[in-house]
């Protein structure tokens, strides 16, 4: 099973455990037995909808993502079938990485969506999407290069040329504050990267009484690379021995630069254990970057930051439409 630490002192406790210590451990037994009483928990699954942005807007298009569990919280991929609630066929489509994986829908006003899981292994059920709504949505384009481009999208029938507030900050520090004028359905922003810090940012979207109506998380992946360094004064060391380290720090061109490190040290051992261990296998990047502002479990976070590209982007992206 998974057992937590949680480790904490009692000055702590006066600010609610959010910033508690935490980690998940788990103890697995890789038996037959654990394996076939696995497969048949598989049949029972937890389907969930996230249209990006927060709310279904009718008239607008909509990307929305899903994600897939069974019974145990482990995630499994599947085939889904989406349906109007005339019981007609709109469209299929596949979990992309560990059971996640979207759709694109314009809602019509007044009409009702579901989705049924069609793979094989699995029961069938029935899954309704949420009610569409009037109102807005924020749609984040290609990611994987040196801007940040979102569309907000508007319900036609509350287009009026209104002014409305966008914020973008990460950690809880403020990075962009801005006014935009809904004057169509569609309205596409463009930010330089350089003006956003690297990692997790949020988008929120106020209406014209600066009530919050939606939010988007985003990943900002910085394209300066740094090269790291690490030389020790010996090869070999005995236990509890002194160890020094020589670091040098250069950027592409080879030029020394200025950086702020973390460091990490493990047996070998147990290294090899945790990629065995998915759901424990967090790095340093995966830590600050990730599990620092997203709450839950997540499975093999340092998985979206082991040789970072384009694809990995593309699945840490959707991975931040999903609420943990």
């Amino acid at each position: 099973g998974t057992y937590q630490i949680r480790a904490y002192t009692n000055f702590m406790r006066n600010f609610g455990s959010d910033l508690f210590f935490t980690k998940n451990i788990l103890i697995k037994e890789f038996i037959e037995n654990a394996k076939q009483s696995e497969r048949m928990v598989e049949r029972g699954i937890d389907l969930r909808f996230f249209p990006e942005g927060g709310n279904l807007v009718q008239n607008a298009n909509n990307k929305v993502a899903f994600k897939a569990t069974n019974k145990s919280g482990k995630s499994v991929n599947i085939k889904l079938l989406l349906f109007d609630d005339n019981d007609k066929l709109l469209q299929q489509t596949n979990s992309i990485h560990k059971g996640m994986g979207f759709f694109n829908l314009i809602p019509e006003h007044n009409k009702k969506y579901y989705a049924i899981i069609d793979s094989s292994g699995f029961e069938e059920q029935r899954f309704d999407l949420p009610n569409a709504v009037t109102g807005y949505s924020i749609e984040v384009g290609d990611q994987f290069n040196h801007h940040l481009s979102f569309q907000i999208n508007a319900s036609p029938e509350i287009v009026k040329g209104q002014k409305l507030k966008y914020t973008i900050q990460s950690r809880g520090i403020l990075s962009m504050n801005s006014v935009v004028v809904i004057d169509k359905n569609q309205k596409v922003i463009r930010i330089d990267k350089t003006q956003l810090p690297e990692g997790i940012s949020c988008i929120t979207l106020y209406n014209e009484n600066d009530v919050p109506v939606c939010e988007r998380l985003v990943f900002n992946q910085l394209f300066k690379k740094v090269k790291i360094e690490i030389c020790p004064n010996k090869t070999e060391y005995l236990p509890k021995e002194k160890v020094n380290l020589s670091i040098t720090t250069k950027d592409e061109n080879g030029n020394p630069v200025p950086a702020n490190l973390s460091l990490a040290v493990v047996d070998q051992f147990i290294n090899q254990t945790e990629t065995k261990l998915e759901i424990q296998n967090e790095g340093i990047v995966s830590s600050i970057l990730l599990n620092a502002d997203l709450r839950g479990t997540i499975e093999n976070p340092e998985f979206y930051f082991q040789n970072f590209d384009v694809k990995k982007h593309f699945k840490l992206d959707l991975l931040l439409l999903i609420p943990i």
